[in-house]
């Protein structure tokens, strides 16, 4: 499920910010997934917005791949992390 979700995040475009568009492919992500891992994507996909750049979706080690492991470790464990 989240390979399918990585996919649908490489179809970034527009005049938004790198950002904007990675967070808004993290959005459409969190619409797919169930409820502990989209609260993890959402929150991140937030955090995102406030900045101007992010590494592309592919790029290892990128936000976007970061927020998909995040989101998979939550989902398993059925509970959201707190972050420091």
């Amino acid at each position: 499920m989240f390979l399918s979700l990585t996919f649908a995040l490489a179809a970034c475009g527009g005049e938004q910010t790198s950002a904007d568009r990675v967070a808004d492919k993290l959005d459409e992500a969190a619409e797919q997934s169930g409820p502990v891992a989209a609260e993890v994507i959402e929150e991140r996909a937030d955090q995102l917005r406030e900045r101007e750049t992010a590494a592309p979706v592919g790029q290892p080690g990128s936000y976007a791949q970061d927020t998909m492991r995040k989101a998979g470790a939550a989902a398993v464990q059925g509970e959201v992390p707190s972050e420091p």
